[in-house]
């Protein structure tokens, strides 16, 4: 029931049938001859509820066929139509509007619309067809394509010719300079600011402007060739309208679709060779660095506060915050912030660093030089050591503790504490993780409100539990290699209790966290086995047989049940 003059039968496509005592559903993909530019193509739902089905079971099995649609097909423009009766798909898909608002049968309106625009159709009511107890509806399109929502962009730009060159340097040839210094009367600043007025004004007389539009729904890889060939497809289309022959407008829709991939091959290959051959600078440098010195120098900043803005500030240090480099330039920035002694370990993690040291025989020289070169370190390289947000950690398990002095970083007293939590992980003195997994549960528990609330909303079970390894189980399982093996029994009951919470929520069975463990310490070995560079990769030594790994020697049940000896004993048992 699609009309052949605004999309050809070979441009549609079934992507969905299907029919259950609660729905029945009918999907159809189609590629009209018109189409805004932001659409790939329309699909449209023909939807049946009967009136003795159950809502919420069909409501929920047209979420689903619709989320998917909606994965697969980003681009795509979403119609949903058909005979609901009493159901409201906005219940299940909030972001869809219901455009029909008149009566379709008696003072009710069963038949709906439905669609992700607001403002995507005005209905008007019509007499039945036939004998149909039903009212026809109109529905007039009032969505605005994007490109006459936005304005387009103006700009100006200036192409240089060999011929405005020549024009140029000729009237900087031929210019009086010295009226230039005798106007300014001695003042650096006066003349400057005249010299430079006076070359912007010969740039601007002697180099041609061209305008250029920038449309908003306009791909950054269209160029004349698109154009072109976008206007002999729709010639063709009203050639074949008037004499009905089509095979003119096939044959320039396949040069359209031709024009498109080549014109993304162009617009990708002058991108590499932008970022393989930069424009040099006046400076040169290699090509990597001199992009990370562009990057990082010359930055404006301003403070903004409503409608008001304050007076740009250029910043050449430091490197910007969100931005996916910085992370990585930071680490490069730091990497010779390393260890001086042999029994100190210096732990980067971004801005996050950590000096462990080991304390031998009472005596601390080594970890107390290694705090003051860390300091030293800091100054020299502009970084500001934060010492109200420093803790000291010490952990001692000798039967006869002594009291330390207390450490000093320029002059201030570093605080000392009992736990610590440092990469998520709550660290005590005495390498217990009680504390961790008590604030571990708690913020569990608190997402497993979030979980009954998605339940009693109807929701499929895939996307409960989608919710669940994303925001409950996604906590449990932090750092589970770490503190997993030397958990007391009462916190493995606690967490137990909140995976048996999900269970219950959810009804269905979820995944074991001694499951999760293994699994993780064993992908985790065989990262490490797969870089000879990690640190810890030394620790796997293999067996003569070279099938199996040699077991680490333990003095105490603590290292035992560590991530090592255990990784080693899991895959051992795999031959």
């Amino acid at each position: 029931m699609i009309n052949n003059k605004w999309c050809d039968s070979k441009n549609i496509v079934t992507l969905k049938q299907s029919c259950s005592p609660n729905l029945e559903l009918l999907t159809l993909k189609c590629r009209p001859y018109y189409l805004p530019r932001e659409f790939t193509s329309v699909i449209i739902s023909a939807v049946y509820i009967p009136p003795q089905a159950d809502t919420n079971a069909a409501l929920t099995e047209l979420h689903e066929a619709i989320s998917t649609l909606q994965a697969s097909q980003r681009k795509a423009a979403f119609i949903v139509a058909g005979d609901f009766n009493s159901a409201n798909m906005t219940k299940v898909m909030p972001e869809f509007t219901q455009h029909i608002n008149c009566p379709t049968r008696g003072e009710r309106t069963l038949d709906h619309c439905y669609s992700p625009f607001k403002e995507g159709y005005k209905a008007k009511p019509l007499p039945p067809f036939g004998k149909s107890d039903h009212t026809a509806v109109l529905l007039m399109p009032k969505y605005k394509q994007k490109l006459k929502q936005e304005l387009a962009v103006v700009r100006k730009a200036t192409r240089w010719t060999d011929q405005s060159e020549a024009t140029l340097q000729g009237a900087l040839e031929s210019a009086d300079w010295d009226m230039f210094r005798s106007s300014a009367g001695g003042d650096i600043e006066e003349f400057t600011e005249a010299v430079m007025g006076f070359i912007g004004k010969l740039v601007e007389d002697t180099t041609p402007k061209r305008i250029i539009r920038a449309f908003p729904n306009q791909k950054p890889w269209v160029d004349k060739s698109i154009r072109d060939v976008l206007r002999s497809r729709t010639a063709a289309y009203n050639s074949g309208l008037a004499t009905g022959n089509m095979e003119e407008y096939k044959a320039a829709s396949y040069n359209v679709r031709r024009a498109v991939k080549e014109a993304k091959q162009r617009y990708g290959r002058r991108l590499e060779h932008q970022m393989e051959h930069p424009r040099p600078p006046q400076d040169p440098l290699p090509c990597g660095h001199w992009w990370v010195h562009s990057f990082l120098t010359g930055r404006p900043q301003v403070v903004r506060l409503g409608h008001h803005s304050s007076s740009p500030l250029t910043l050449s240090t430091g490197s910007p915050q969100g931005c996916v480099l910085s992370p990585l330039l930071y680490s490069l920035y730091t990497h010779d912030c390393e260890a001086t002694s042999d029994s100190n370990v210096i732990i980067k993690f971004a801005d996050d660093t950590a000096v462990v040291g080991l304390i031998s025989h009472n005596d601390e020289t080594d970890y107390r030089r290694e705090v003051s070169h860390l300091e030293v370190w800091c100054q020299e390289n502009h970084l500001l050591l934060n010492v109200s947000k420093t803790k000291e950690l010490i952990v001692d398990f000798r039967k006869q503790q002594r009291s330390l002095h207390p450490l000093l970083i320029s002059g201030s007293e570093v605080e000392r504490v009992d736990t610590f939590r440092y990469l998520g992980v709550t660290i005590s003195q005495d390498l217990t993780w009680t504390q961790h997994i008590t604030t571990t549960v708690k913020k569990a528990r608190q997402r497993l409100y979030l979980l009954r609330r998605l339940r009693d909303f109807k929701l499929p079970l895939r996307v409960l539990k989608n919710f669940y390894s994303c925001t409950i189980e996604s906590i449990l399982c932090g750092s589970i290699t770490t503190w997993m093996g030397n958990c007391p029994k009462q916190d493995l009951l606690a967490l137990k209790r909140v995976v048996r919470a999900a269970e219950w929520t959810t009804r269905t069975t979820l995944p074991n966290l001694q499951d999760i463990y293994e699994e993780r310490c064993r992908s985790r070995a065989k990262r490490i086995l797969s870089q000879p560079s990690h640190p810890a990769h030394s620790l796997f030594s293999p067996l003569p047989s070279g099938r199996r790994f040699r077991c680490l020697r333990t003095k105490t049940e603590r290292l035992k049940k560590s991530f090592f000896p255990l990784a080693v004993r899991l895959l051992n048992s795999e031959h």
